[in-house]
C-alpha cells in the first residue's frame, strides 16, 4: 500500500509539471493533460493489481498470463453477479471464477458487483458451501474484493469476516490460507475495519493459526498488518499473548522480528522481552549475519531497532549485556558501519549513543573498562 501511495504522489507531481508545460506551450489544454494522466494512472493501477494477484496467489507466469487475458465489461460483471444469486447451479463455479478475475483487473468491477442486490450476500453464502471448490472460489473472490476501496472493504468485513474467521477453526489449510490472505487485505484498510475485525474474533483466531506450520507465514503477515493499523485496539493481555505465540519463532522468521519491533513502543513490552532474554538473542542473531543484502536488510534493521529500544531500560540490562560481550558487539557494529546502507549506520550510532549516555551507574562502571573511542566519534557528550 505504501508503494501505491508513493506512486500516486509521483503521478500528481508529473501531472502538475505536464499541465504547466502544456499550458505554457499552448499545444494542449489542461483537460486533455489531466485526462491523459488519469488514463495512464488507471493503466498502471491495473498492472499493479495484476502483480499483487500473482504474488499473493503464487501463480506461475504462464498460468497468470492465461488467467488474466480475458477482459470484462461492466455489463458482464453485473450479469455474472446476478448469476451467482439465482443462476443455474452448474454455472456457479464458472461465475465465481470470472468474478475472481474481474475484481483483480479493475476496481470498478468491485463497485459494480457491490451494487447488485443480493450479490454480496450470495457470495458470503458460498463460503459455507458444502462443495469445496465453490468454497475456495468464494474465499478467493473475498480476497480480491478486500483490495477495493474503504467502502467495499467495510461492507465485506461486516458480511464475510465472521465466516472467514470461522473457517480458520477448520482443517482445510488451502482454504484457510486464502481466508487469512483476505483478512490480511482487510486489516490494512483502516482502523475502523480493524476494530470490526477485532470484535469478530480475528485476534484469537490468528493466535491459533500461528501454531500451524502451513499457515504460519500468512498469519504473521496478517498480524503485522493488523497490529500496525489497529495498535490502539489491543490491550496489554492481547500483546503479551501475541508475544508468547511468536517468540518461539523469533530466530527462524524475519517477519516475526519485524512484528516484535512494531510492538516495542508499548511500555510493557520491553520488560517482557528482557524477561525472555530477547536482547541477548538479538546480539547472537546479528553476529550470525555475514552478508547484508536486500532480502535480509529488513530483518537486520528490525533487530537493531529492537536493541535500541531495549537499551534505555532503567536497570541497564541490555547495555550491560552489550558491554559484557563488547568484543562481539564491536565486531557486529563495525561491520554494519562499513555497509552501503546509510539508514543502518544511523541506527547503529543511535544504539551506541544510548549505551554511552545511559545513566545507570552499572553501565557507566562497565564503560570505564572497554574501549569505546571508535564508537563515540560523532556522538555528542551528555553535557554538550
Amino acid at each position: 500500500m505504501n508503494d501505491i501511495h508513493i506512486f500516486c504522489d509521483i503521478r500528481v507531481i508529473i501531472c502538475f509539471k505536464e499541465l504547466l508545460f502544456n499550458l505554457t506551450m499552448g499545444d494542449e489544454g489542461a483537460d486533455e493533460v489531466l485526462k491523459r494522466v488519469r488514463d495512464n494512472s488507471h493503466a498502471e493501477r491495473i498492472k499493479r493489481r495484476k502483480e499483487m494477484y500473482r504474488k499473493q496467489r503464487q501463480l506461475t507466469s504462464e498460468l497468470s498470463r492465461i488467467e488474466l487475458t480475458k477482459e470484462f465489461s461492466e455489463e458482464e460483471v453485473i450479469k455474472t453477479a446476478r448469476m451467482i444469486c439465482n443462476g443455474p447451479s452448474d454455472s456457479r463455479e464458472q461465475s465465481l471464477m470470472d468474478l475472481k478475475k474481474a475484481f483483480i483487473l479493475d476496481q470498478c468491477h468491485m463497485v459494480s458487483f457491490m451494487k447488485v442486490e443480493g450479490a454480496l450476500h450470495a457470495l458470503v453464502g458460498y463460503l459455507m458451501s458444502k462443495k469445496p471448490v465453490e468454497q475456495l472460489l468464494a474465499a478467493e473472490c473475498c480476497s480480491n474484493l478486500a483490495m477495493g476501496d474503504s467502502k467495499t472493504c467495510f461492507k465485506l468485513a461486516k458480511s464475510a469476516s465472521p465466516y472467514l474467521i470461522t473457517i480458520l477453526q477448520g482443517l482445510n489449510y488451502n482454504l484457510m490460507n486464502v481466508c487469512i490472505i483476505s483478512l490480511f487485505n482487510l486489516s490494512g484498510s483502516g482502523e475502523k475495519i480493524c476494530d470490526l475485525l477485532y470484535s469478530q474474533g480475528i485476534f484469537n483466531a490468528l493466535l491459533r493459526t500461528m501454531s500451524i506450520p502451513e499457515l504460519r507465514d500468512n498469519t504473521i503477515k496478517t498480524l503485522i498488518s493488523f497490529t500496525k493499523t489497529g495498535s490502539k485496539i489491543l490491550v496489554e493481555a492481547d500483546v503479551k499473548n501475541l508475544l508468547n505465540a511468536v517468540l518461539p519463532y523469533f530466530e527462524m522468521m524475519d517477519k516475526v522480528q519485524w512484528l516484535v519491533y512494531q510492538l516495542t513502543p508499548f511500555s510493557y513490552v520491553n520488560p517482557f522481552l528482557l524477561q525472555n532474554d530477547v536482547h541477548s538473542r538479538i546480539l547472537t542473531l546479528l553476529s550470525s549475519h555475514r552478508q547484508i543484502r536486500i532480502d535480509n536488510i529488513l530483518a537486520v534493521t528490525s533487530l537493531v531497532r529492537i536493541m535500541g529500544n531495549l537499551i534505555p531500560d532503567p536497570e541497564g540490562i541490555t547495555a550491560c549485556m552489550l558491554l559484557r560481550r563488547w568484543e562481539t558487539t564491536c565486531e557486529v557494529f563495525k561491520f554494519f558501519l562499513t555497509l552501503n546502507f546509510p539508514h543502518l549506520g544511523k541506527e547503529i550510532h543511535w544504539v551506541l549513543a544510548n549505551i554511552v549516555h545511559h545513566r545507570n551507574p552499572r553501565v557507566q562502571t562497565q564503560l570505564v573498562g572497554v574501549d569505546v573511542s571508535w564508537a563515540i566519534l560523532g556522538i555528542a557528550s551528555p553535557g554538550s
